[in-house]
């Protein structure tokens, strides 16, 4: 089996590289792996070490950025969403084919819409990874910001939608994140299957107990949904919450901050950017805050948080990809004051927070231990191969 992805799949430090290092690692047991990786930046020894245990042959192909931006240029006269012209390079794809065919795969595994125009007309079996519905992502974004980015973001939602459905044409046989995105492109396409994100639960276990009245958001920290999350953590929840709880600390961890972010830092907001062991910054709070009103597919960080027994505060956006119940596994809020309210609510009853951790770990355990999600895509490439 080939899985062709659009960057090496770690550090584990966004949610695609989280995805595809898991599914690798669980089919390594039952198929033989080759891993074809576009990538951008350098590559570590041990970066390749992480994957050479799954992987009977890896190959990289380096994406030079100048032609890159030459063919974000290209795509004004065509109609590809951005990001798909910006990983698709026509000079590495005769190379990538070659690769396959050198393999003879069973199957061909792509992920992401980036992966698309390198494999549609293969003559294997090809399981496509939509793994979000980006158009989806793109309208919310749409109709935030200014004037230019609304005009793009709605540019890109459309081509993103027309990319996707010509996708479904090329593919016989796709996966997606969540039913609800899923609905978002072709609610009942017997061709669309969700497999869903897992968590690694035996990882994600709390080893410490925390008092302080601290908050926490984790996540790629350049991701634009983030970016605004933090922001309106920041701006228009957290003055809501200083004068109820005075020594209340937000605590911002993740990969790749963006300047707008590290300029956020206060006496009550720490940004630590990327830490090796993001379990420490989850140990380090009560409360695990996520108000993202744009952004699709499931979001890691609330599995994670979950798995680690913090009680969550979180938008209903977030929750139609997770499906839990709320108030018994997280508080739902839609507005910065409807966030405090939940918020200090958590504080002030502390055998609520305890009560809800337990039921959040619990729900994580039952529904998204990555063995379960594994066993579900183990189970559906076996079909595919027996067509």
């Amino acid at each position: 089996m080939v899985f062709l992805l659009s960057r090496f799949p770690y550090p584990l430090d966004k949610g695609d590289k989280l995805r595809a290092y898991h599914q690798i690692r669980s089919l390594s047991e039952y198929y033989d792996i080759f891993l074809i990786a576009l990538n951008e930046g350098d590559i570590t020894s041990n970066d390749l070490e992480a994957l050479k245990t799954f992987c009977q042959e890896i190959r990289i192909f380096p994406i030079r950025n100048s032609t890159r931006y030459w063919q974000l240029f290209k795509n004004i006269f065509n109609s590809w969403p951005a990001q798909v012209a910006y990983f698709f390079q026509p000079t590495l794809k005769s190379s990538i084919i070659k690769e396959i065919d050198s393999f003879k795969p069973d199957l061909v595994f792509g992920q992401l819409s980036r992966t698309a125009l390198y494999l549609k007309e293969l003559p294997y079996q090809v399981v496509m990874d939509f793994q979000d519905a980006f158009s989806a992502n793109y309208f919310r974004l749409s109709k935030e910001g200014g004037l230019l980015q609304r005009i793009f973001y709605k540019r890109e939602a459309l081509r993103m939608q027309k990319f996707e459905r010509q996708m479904l044409d090329w593919f016989r046989n796709c996966l997606i994140i969540s039913e609800a995105d899923k609905a978002c492109i072709a609610r009942n396409d017997q061709r669309i299957h969700v497999i869903p994100n897992g968590v690694d639960t035996h990882y994600f276990t709390r080893r410490v107990q925390v008092a302080e009245p601290a908050l926490l958001f984790v996540g790629n920290l350049s991701y634009e949904p983030n970016i605004q999350a933090i922001q309106y953590l920041v701006r228009e929840i957290l003055p809501l919450l200083i004068p109820q709880i005075p020594d209340i600390q937000l605590k911002i961890a993740g990969a790749n901050p963006h300047p707008s972010i590290s300029s956020l830092a206060n006496k009550h907001v720490q940004v630590t950017g990327w830490m090796d062991d993001i379990r420490k910054a989850y140990e380090s709070a009560s409360i695990f805050v996520a108000p993202l009103f744009s952004g699709a597919g499931m979001q890691n960080k609330l599995l994670e948080a979950m798995s680690m027994q913090l009680p969550c505060v979180t938008t209903s956006l977030v929750n139609n990809g997770i499906g839990a119940i709320p108030d018994e596994h997280l508080l739902l809020a839609e507005d910065a004051t409807s966030f405090a309210k939940q918020i200090i609510f958590l504080y002030e009853h502390q055998s609520l927070r305890e009560k809800m951790a337990l039921a959040g770990r619990q729900f994580i355990e039952n529904r998204y231990d990555w063995s379960q999600s594994n066993e579900i895509l183990r189970q559906q490439i076996e079909q595919i191969l027996t067509q």
